[in-house]
């Protein structure tokens, strides 16, 4: 059951590994980790990627597709959930 969720994290946090972004794991697997169960089970993270990481952060996950929308190239200080 949180085969998926936990294997999706891991690309992700190998890939802010990988740029040197720090990053930290909140919400309900944060929780689980410490014994506490939430009916979610999601992943949130936290993460402080700058403006010239995204490319390559994006480029990660879609590397024949990937394309930086024009919000994300001309936004300072924004937040996605």
């Amino acid at each position: 059951m949180l085969t998926e969720p936990i294997a999706v994290t891991l690309l992700v946090v190998d890939a802010l590994e990988a740029l040197g972004v720090p990053y930290f794991i909140v919400g309900s697997l944060a929780s689980a980790v410490y014994g506490v169960v939430l009916a979610t089970m999601d992943v949130d993270l936290v993460a402080d990627l700058r403006m010239d990481q995204v490319e390559s952060f994006t480029l990660m996950f879609f590397p024949l597709t990937a394309r930086i929308p024009t919000r994300i190239a001309q936004c300072q200080h924004c937040l996605w959930n």
